[in-house]
């Protein structure tokens, strides 16, 4: 009977210890490493994309499926949840031409002083409260709005748009085509992470928003 239950005894152990060493292995080989940083959740956004037809006075919602006209006017509010880093550009399909909505300084002779990193809880009204963007008589185009959210700053980026100023100020257009195409493929080049890669993903017209660090929101609608 002693020999029986010591040996029973002994396979049991023998089974824990097997146990052990199975889930010791798949906690080696699946847990993060220590050394790897752990993956942060998402920027929340309250994001609202309005216009409205010159002719009219009601703001509505600036989805994909829009079209506006010249002299439509269009704005961006939005509130980020926590304190971050945001930059919003604007193209369009004919031109190609790169504007920066923000941060921006100074608008139709309007001091705005639009700055990063933009304050949790607070609201930012693009370009300023009480005030829209206009269409040009530049129609005919599909308009696309980046929207970038990043926990720390973008040197780079913000290098390149200074780059794009300077070219404009000295009517160099081949060179700001360049530095235009440079911001362009570095924020729509791949749909995936690195540290120079923003991912592509579709912008709903307002609401909340998640965005992951380094992410872009993309907005297009129709000029006509």
């Amino acid at each position: 009977m002693n020999e029986k239950t010591n040996w029973r005894r002994e396979i049991n152990i023998g089974i824990i210890a097997l146990l052990v060493t199975i889930v010791s292995l798949y906690i080696d080989k699946n847990w993060p490493d220590d050394d790897l940083p752990l993956p942060q959740p998402p920027l929340k956004f309250k994001i609202d994309y309005l216009y409205r037809h010159k002719y009219e006075f009601e703001f509505k919602p600036l989805t994909n499926t829009a079209t506006l006209k010249s002299g439509d006017l269009y704005k961006i509010i939005f509130t980020p949840i926590e304190t971050n880093y945001v930059y919003i550009f604007q193209t369009d399909s004919k031109s190609n031409k790169l504007i920066q909505l923000f941060p921006i300084y100074k608008f139709k002779d309007v001091e705005l002083n639009h700055s990063n990193p933009v304050i949790a809880e607070t609201t930012y009204h693009i370009p300023k409260k009480g005030i829209s963007f206009t269409l040009d008589n530049n129609s005919g185009t599909t308009e696309t709005i980046y929207f970038i959210a990043a926990r720390e700053p973008d040197v780079e980026l913000e290098q390149l748009y200074k780059e794009i100023k300077i070219a404009q100020q000295h009517d160099e257009i081949i060179q700001s085509k360049l530095e235009t195409s440079k911001i362009l493929q570095k924020i729509t080049q791949n749909k995936t992470i690195t540290e120079q890669q923003y991912m592509v993903e579709q912008a709903t017209a307002s609401g909340f928003m998640e965005i992951c660090d380094k992410c872009i929101k993309v907005l297009s609608f129709k000029h006509e």
